[in-house]
């Protein structure tokens, strides 16, 4: 069965009643870091699953001024 649509969702209710995480907190660094590992982890697990997928490529540019400078010169490859 191929997928037609991926999604990933992210949900945070309150149900568990932990401490709510602001940047003021001393975990903020941390959770925000392991937030950002997962979803990497997911978008790629999503872009390898794809229908006629053969190939994955990470672009890694170093040496840009800016964000918009490394985007421009990773889409130019």
């Amino acid at each position: 069965c191929m997928s037609t649509n991926d999604s990933v969702l992210i949900l945070a209710n309150g149900l568990a009643e932990n401490k709510v995480i602001t940047k003021q907190n001393k975990g903020y660094r941390h959770f925000k870091s392991a937030l950002k590992k997962v979803c990497l982890a997911l978008a790629k697990m999503i872009v390898e699953d794809a229908e006629g997928a053969t190939k994955f490529i990470t672009i890694v540019v170093s040496g840009a001024k800016h964000n918009a400078e490394a985007k421009k010169a990773a889409l130019a490859i």
